[in-house]
């Protein structure tokens, strides 16, 4: 995988890298019964790994055979896909940001979806650590923040254009 030519910069808000702890609940396996498995992409992924079981890793084997895996399976801990996309992160040369949520009172300690140790990767160009829930997008403080992102970004490639421009 190659990160799209045109991506300099992510902001990653409430983002469970490592999963939630909540996938593993009885009602996160009653939202995985419900959750959709006929996308046209792991009917796909079906398709090859019933066809060519041996071009499949066996740790995903089983999973993409029986088109189990969603956006709720890929939340737990363990599973295989999850594990895959945390090893793709953060792609190099790509600065990125992250704002993940405490709630007070949250156990383990983060927003009361996505753990503290979940959300924050090492080396982001700025971690910010705001008092909400998961759904601090609604917080003005993280709405700030992301305009501050996103004007730091444009000044940078200002910066760069003209940089570039000057006559040597």
């Amino acid at each position: 995988f190659a990160p799209h030519p045109a991506t300099r910069r992510a902001t990653f808000l409430a983002a469970p890298h490592r999963g939630s702890p909540l996938a593993d609940r009885w009602y996160s396996r009653i939202a995985h019964r419900l959750a959709g498995h006929r996308a046209d992409e792991m009917q796909s992924l079906r398709r090859i790994a019933r066809a060519h079981p041996d071009a499949i890793q066996p740790a995903l084997r089983q999973g993409f055979q029986a088109a189990s895996i969603n956006s709720i399976s890929t939340l737990q801990e363990a599973q295989p896909v999850r594990r895959a996309n945390e090893s793709l992160l953060p792609a190099p040369g790509i600065a990125y940001h992250t704002i993940a949520g405490r709630r007070a009172g949250a156990r383990p300690e983060g927003d009361g979806v996505v753990p503290l140790a979940s959300a924050l990767l090492p080396d982001a160009a700025s971690t910010s650590i705001v008092d909400a829930g998961h759904d601090l997008y609604s917080s003005p403080e993280v709405v700030a923040e992301v305009l501050r992102i996103l004007r730091d970004d444009i000044a940078s490639a200002r910066l760069a254009r003209s940089t570039h421009d000057e006559p040597q």
